[in-house]
């Protein structure tokens, strides 16, 4: 799914990301998981790599993977946050809330994946 460049549609992501998973049978507690890491990821693509970013999802067995491309070769960093900070924590969420993350640069930019292990029981 393409979206715009705005942090406005972020929504549509996360609708996206909710109605497929239902599509697949995913239970509801991993759902919103998955939609708020995909929505950190979007956020994470429009606002730091000023693109509009490509949201994917698809299976590997029973595991789930979210994908999400910008334009951007500049890779994410997870940062040490102070505790009144006012960003900076979103890949630690990824972090705490997936079970595996990584990036994949290409010719136009970047993809950063997440996966949920036995998401698809």
């Amino acid at each position: 799914m393409q979206l715009a460049p705005d942090v406005a549609s972020l929504g549509a992501g996360r609708r996206f990301v909710a109605q497929t998973l239902r599509e697949w049978d995913v239970d509801e507690a991993r759902i919103e998981s998955v939609q708020l890491v995909a929505t950190e990821l979007l956020a994470n693509a429009i606002v730091h790599a000023c693109s509009a970013p490509v949201l994917s999802l698809r299976t590997e067995g029973s595991d789930l993977v979210v994908g999400v491309a910008d334009e951007s070769r500049k890779l994410p960093v997870a940062r040490a946050v102070t505790t009144d900070a006012a960003g900076g924590r979103g890949l630690l969420m990824v972090e705490a809330l997936g079970d595996r993350w990584g990036v994949d640069t290409n010719g136009a930019g970047k993809v950063v994946w997440v996966i949920f292990s036995d998401a698809l029981d």
